[in-house]
């Protein structure tokens, strides 16, 4: 819950789902985490509405030495500051570097940079995992203004951010947050997580007309037999072809009525499993959005046909 105003995107409850991982202190794992995100976009057709933002803490000394440098530049121009950063310049002056107010950001931009208060072995991390970001492909912008108004993050912080959901326009953000077990009392831990705001996601969906995906196949079958096998099959589709919906039919029913079912989920096609197909160890293939024949696929080669079909 927030106790404070709500706003579109940003309501009084609010749902959140994430990731965590505890006990690995390297930045491999940084990028793990944020790759399995990646793949939910892609998953979701988000990838390229979203844009990821990072940027590097450092650690709690030099977070902390950052801080009077900071206070000292904000301190000489506090007669520009508004209320909300008079306030945070003795309570949390990182969050300052936040602020959404459009006459700041010129005296935000001139302020000084974290990366100058990095040690050697900070300033590393962040290369190395900014190095994992390129291997694998992750467009990404350094942001060095993003930052957390909690002292139990270190190293680097993201968020996946928007522009289509104006001001609040960050749908999932992570870091690596070392000093919280600690916090909490009990033996230092380094972790590292994400979380995305579900409304928020929900809402970016909907803005884009994205809000179910489309499914692949929908398998439908008749016979005991057949339903045993159907569960195996949807199972091995999913894991060989992750990035496509696959759909098993549940609840009995005849072929016809399952038909029905896999023409209102939007599948592509059905997948047919029955007594034949069983005996031959293939699949028949009905196409639901064409004008296409019934075809017999043996099941060694259906992976590759539905990869070619897709």
């Amino acid at each position: 819950f927030r106790h404070e105003r709500p706003q579109k995107g940003r309501y009084r409850q609010f749902h959140q789902m994430g990731i965590e991982c505890f006990g690995l202190s390297g930045a491999e794992i940084e990028a793990e985490v944020i790759l399995m995100s990646y793949r939910l976009w892609k998953k979701l057709g988000l990838a390229e509405e979203l844009t990821l933002e990072i940027n590097t803490l450092g650690t709690s000394e030099e977070r902390a030495a950052y801080k009077h440098v900071l206070v000292d530049y904000f301190e000489q121009h506090v007669e520009q500051l508004d209320e909300d950063s008079t306030r945070r310049l003795t309570s949390n002056p990182l969050r300052i570097l936040d602020s959404k107010n459009l006459a700041l950001q010129g005296l935000i931009e001139g302020a000084p940079r974290m990366m100058d208060s990095l040690g050697e072995d900070s300033t590393r991390h962040f290369s190395t995992l900014q190095g994992y970001l390129k291997e694998a492909g992750i467009h990404f912008v350094h942001n060095p203004r993003l930052v957390r108004g909690l002292d139990y993050y270190s190293h680097t912080v993201f968020e996946w951010t928007t522009k289509s959901l104006g001001a609040q326009g960050t749908v999932c953000a992570g870091g690596r947050y070392d000093g919280l077990i600690d916090q909490l009392g009990g033996k230092q831990t380094p972790a590292v997580g994400l979380a995305m705001g579900v409304e928020r996601l929900v809402l970016l969906l909907e803005q884009l007309e994205q809000t179910a995906i489309t499914p692949l196949a929908y398998i439908v079958y008749q016979g005991e037999q057949a339903s045993k096998q159907a569960l195996k099959l949807a199972e091995r589709l999913r894991n060989e072809l992750p990035e496509q919906s696959i759909i098993l039919h549940c609840g009995g029913g005849s072929l016809k009525s399952q038909f029905k079912k896999a023409d209102k989920a939007g599948a592509s096609i059905a997948l047919i499993l029955g007594e034949q197909e069983i005996e031959n160890e293939a699949v028949s293939i009905k196409f639901l959005r064409e004008r296409s024949e019934q075809t017999l696929v043996p099941q060694s080669e259906l992976e590759k046909f539905l990869r070619n079909y897709s």
